[in-house]
C-alpha cells in the first residue's frame, strides 16, 4: 500500500508531515486531504482572512495535489 505524506502550509509557514499515511489509492489520499485540511481550518480559524494549504506527496517527494482554503469574512456596508 502508498504511503502518503500530507504537508500543511498556513501563510508562510510550512508544517511538514514526517511519518505519512498508508492509504490504497491518490483518491482515498484526496479525500484524506480534504477532511484534514477542513479539520485543522475549524481549529485555526480565528476570524481573520487566511489562506490555508494541504499538499500531499508520495514517498519520493513527487507532489500529487494541493487542496487548499481561503478562510474570509467581510463585514456588509
Amino acid at each position: 500500500m502508498p504511503r502518503y505524506f500530507f504537508d500543511f502550509a498556513d501563510a508562510n509557514e510550512l508544517y511538514p508531515d514526517d511519518q505519512g499515511t498508508d492509504l490504497p489509492d491518490v483518491e482515498s489520499a484526496r479525500l484524506e486531504a480534504a477532511k484534514a485540511l477542513a479539520a485543522i481550518v475549524k481549529d485555526k480559524a480565528d476570524g481573520s482572512s487566511r489562506d490555508f494549504t494541504m499538499i500531499v506527496r508520495t514517498e519520493t517527494g513527487q507532489v500529487l495535489l494541493h487542496a487548499r482554503i481561503k478562510f474570509e469574512i467581510e463585514m456588509a456596508h
